[in-house]
């Protein structure tokens, strides 16, 4: 009789387990920025889902650390402000509010502060680079010893790598202390589109994207070791790459591929692609329509 009822238990247990709800994966996704508004891609869609309204132009999203909240910059208001909102695009919070362009947010990984490129009033052109704290744009400071534009947080929280340009060294990849001190050239290039360098996961590399005769996917050390190509294209065909973003574990790179049109009147053919770390395996995910310009398409975190 006890045997009887194990075995019954048993396949009862079977049962319920067999009935359990199998847990959901969570699929690959990016933001996207294109044509003025921005946009969410999950892996294996045919096509990415809108996220905002048309009104201003809105561009620069980025992913805060846990995937909940993007920054990004709208023009709702005449000039270019940073805001915040939630993943599904609701609860939209604006940071800033100077008379001044603010672009390029980044935030800190432990998702408290968002730094960000502000134009220079009669600077011709040049931003500083400021902070702010990310949950209300109160306690804005301005770092000290910096000319640049898209800082990015280093995973440590020590580090903020920036755009620059260096003199006769042209545009550089700088990296400086969070407070603005110690700013070190790290490695020259030329940026195109938004998002144009991005630390792994890890903090051992960053990726960037050349153009201008050199279009290629490179990452780098941060102490400037370790530089080398990840992508092999042939520029003729291929004449610029941009936006790289890591994957989540750290062993992919996507990144914006812009073709030269195929016959006369075509446009720029945009495309998301991702790439493993050692370059063997490269696929595309995305190919948007010709009159499109898609500029950058950041790997959500999980």
């Amino acid at each position: 009789m006890t045997r009887s009822l194990a075995a019954v238990a048993g396949v009862a247990l079977v049962a319920a387990v067999l009935a359990a709800p199998v847990p959901k994966v969570q699929k690959n996704q990016w933001l996207i920025s294109m044509d003025g508004d921005l946009y969410l891609f999950t892996e294996g869609d045919k096509e990415p889902k809108k996220l905002t309204d048309g009104e201003g132009r809105y561009s620069y999203p980025t992913w805060s650390p846990d995937g909940k909240r993007i920054a990004f910059c709208s023009t709702k208001d005449g000039k270019s402000q940073i805001c915040t909102m939630d993943a599904d695009g609701k609860k939209v919070t604006q940071l800033t509010h100077t008379k001044r362009d603010s672009y390029e947010p980044s935030w800190s990984y432990d998702g408290k502060t968002i730094a960000f490129g502000r134009s220079i009033e009669n600077g011709n052109g040049r931003q500083e680079i400021c902070t702010v704290n990310a949950a209300d744009g109160k306690d804005l400071r301005v770092l000290s010893n910096v000319d640049g534009w898209n800082p990015q947080f280093s995973p440590d929280g020590k580090f903020i790598t920036f755009a620059s340009v260096q003199d006769s060294d042209g545009q550089m990849i700088c990296t400086m202390d969070t407070d603005g001190k110690n700013a070190k050239k790290l490695v020259r290039y030329d940026q195109l589109g938004e998002a144009s360098h991005d630390w792994s996961p890890d903090g051992k590399w960053l990726a960037f994207g050349q153009c201008n005769g050199d279009s290629q996917i490179y990452i780098i050390q941060p102490d400037g070791d370790g530089l080398k190509a990840i992508t092999s294209f042939d520029k003729d065909q291929v004449p610029a790459v941009s936006g790289p973003s890591w994957s989540p574990d750290g062993k992919r790179v996507s990144f914006v591929r812009h073709d030269l049109p195929d016959g006369e009147g075509g446009g720029i053919q945009r495309s998301l692609w991702v790439i493993d770390v050692d370059g063997k395996s490269q696929k595309e995910l995305l190919r948007v329509d010709r009159k499109s310009n898609l500029l950058a398409a950041r790997w959500r975190p999980r």
